[in-house]
């Protein structure tokens, strides 16, 4: 799924370069048809497009296939082995209905997509088109001939292109929507509304030199948000119970909420005469309250959806509720252990306030969940070092600790007892520790720069790394190596990056360190080659004088 960052926290620590964000979730996978329904009860026989009727053998694998997908969509427990199972139900109820039902394919394709598999829903996806196109020329109504489109999966497939993430997409998907995606029956279109919203959205906000961006199209609307405004709206007047409407209207007034804002700060700093001020726009806070407003009513119809638990994280987040956004990104995590945006913002705003082990923990699942998402190893890493420089800081505050101990006047004491008792064991826990979570940081440094060697903060935390911790840690390694290994990976990063205008600050700031490396390691080996000072002189012997000349060997008579 492709992600969106809604707001930079631009955390680091101890010279540490990674940026924690916080991202929304783009998107809903969509709901599988279902048996049509007469008179509340479900008709076995159903009519397809065309005039086709579906045999009882076919309805029923299909109203099967349906019941499992609900379950799983329940118990939120998707994984390859169900995604192939269930879809492979949609599609032998395809066969029992003779490789006619379009129905069955689009199902097929919306479950292989719970998996990420777009590929494969895809190739469901254009067997469904043809099978409808089919069905419609074969019909002898006239409404039915003269559209042969199977809409809902136009919605899909523009879906699947605005998910491979370049900007590109965004405009080529509401392209689709816009001239295949749109049902003439209009009770068939939430979904295509829903997902134009979304692109509204992600145009407005991740392409705003767009010309189209600030449009005025045939419905009268002079924006990308009023339009996205307008889908959402008539979406949920279509489905007031569609959470993916609501969670989009939340999102929604959380982009219009930063809009006023910024315009709100241009016209302060125009009537101010002080143009630094349009630079320190904040959100507007009345927006803010009916986007959460709209979250809470969201909830509150479904607690278990876990996107409206997150996007309540963002709207908080921006409200400066810190306390209360970390715990609706928990809540979300809580709802969907396996909802990426969620334990990286989890993770983000632990970040943020130093809450090292919950933000490795977020990181973490991040990760699992994407292998190849760098910003879940990159976070990873910075959140052990933290934990890394807890256990440092313990160790010698111990060691402190027992090494006042030895003074005679306080080694007595009932605490020194205790220090004194129990330092060894504590003191080389955190060496341990220590150890573990550099090489745990170490090993996630080293797979963000071999996942994305383009990207600068895997490369320049790593030479941070070295530096500061690698003697600390292990006692082969020397302050002279650390200092050494540390000057040629800044050196290196200078090599790769300088020249590209986006790192020059970070780029200077390497060279200045790569230079501070370089005389510590000089003085290193001055201090390592200068020869030891001569022993102090033994003591005189007691009642002699020191430099006296020595008493003469001959006896005065």
């Amino acid at each position: 799924m492709n992600r969106s960052f809604v707001r930079s926290l631009g955390t680091s620590f101890a010279f540490a370069v990674a940026t924690a964000s916080v991202v929304a979730a783009c998107g809903t996978p969509p709901p599988v048809k279902e048996p049509i329904k007469t008179g509340g009860k479900t008709v076995s026989t159903n009519v397809q497009p065309g005039g086709a009727e579906v045999k009882p053998e076919a309805a029923d694998a299909f109203t099967q296939a349906v019941q499992e997908f609900k379950k799983h969509e329940e118990q939120r427990d998707w994984d390859d082995a169900s995604c192939s199972a269930v879809s492979a139900k949609f599609l032998a109820a395809g066969k029992a209905q003779g490789d006619k039902f379009p129905a069955a394919h689009y199902n097929a394709g919306v479950t292989l997509l719970r998996c990420s598999k777009e590929g494969d829903a895809t190739a469901e996806f254009d067997i469904a088109l043809a099978e409808k196109k089919a069905l419609a020329a074969a019909s002898s109504d006239p409404k039915v001939k003269s559209d042969p489109e199977f809409h809902q999966v136009w919605v899909q497939k523009a879906m699947i292109r605005f998910r491979k993430g370049d900007i590109a997409g965004i405009g080529e998907a509401i392209e689709t929507i816009t001239t295949k995606g749109l049902d003439p029956d209009g009770s068939q279109n939430v979904e295509a509304f829903v997902s134009l919203g979304l692109l509204y959205r992600e145009r407005w906000n991740r392409d705003p030199k767009n010309p189209l961006t600030t449009k005025k199209d045939d419905y009268g609307f002079a924006d990308d948000l009023a339009r996205a405004q307008f889908w959402l709206q008539n979406a949920l007047s279509i489905n007031d119970a569609f959470m993916p409407a609501y969670n989009q209207l939340a999102l929604f007034y959380l982009d219009k909420a930063r809009h006023v804002g910024k315009k709100k700060a241009e016209f302060s700093a125009a009537m101010k005469k002080d143009p630094s001020l349009k630079d320190k726009p904040k959100a507007d806070i009345q927006t803010l309250e009916l986007g959460l407003l709209v979250a809470e009513e969201a909830s509150r119809r479904d607690a278990g959806y876990a996107g409206i638990w997150n996007t309540q994280g963002l709207i908080l987040l921006e409200m400066n509720r810190t306390s209360s956004a970390t715990k609706a990104f928990a809540k979300a995590t809580e709802k969907d252990g396996k909802f990426f945006e969620a334990w990286m913002n989890y993770a983000a705003i632990n970040l943020q306030f130093r809450g090292w082990v919950e933000a490795a923990k977020g990181y973490e699942k991040a990760k699992d969940l994407r292998p190849k998402d760098y910003d879940a190893k990159l976070g990873y890493a910075v959140a052990v070092r933290g934990q890394l420089d807890g256990a440092l800081t313990y160790k010698d505050e111990v060691a402190r600790k027992q090494g006042d101990c030895t003074d005679p006047e306080k080694g007595g004491t009932p605490a020194c007892k205790e220090i004194t008792a129990k330092a060894p064991g504590i003191i080389a826990e955190q060496e341990g520790k220590a150890k573990d979570y550099f090489t745990k940081a170490n090993t996630a440094y080293d797979a963000a720069r071999d996942l994305d060697p383009n990207r600068p903060e895997a490369h320049y935390n790593k030479a941070l790394l070295v530096e500061k911790y690698s003697f600390k840690v292990d006692s082969k390694i020397t302050t002279l190596m650390a200092y050494e290994q540390a000057e040629k990976l800044y050196n290196e990063f200078v090599t790769k990056f300088q020249g590209k205008p986006e790192y020059e600050k970070l780029v200077k700031d390497a060279k200045s360190r790569a230079e501070e490396a370089a005389k510590s390691a000089d003085f290193e080996k001055k201090a390592m080659a200068t020869p030891a000072p001569a022993p102090a002189p033994a003591p005189a012997p007691a009642g002699s004088v020191v430099g006296a000349p020595a008493p003469s060997a001959s006896v005065k008579k």
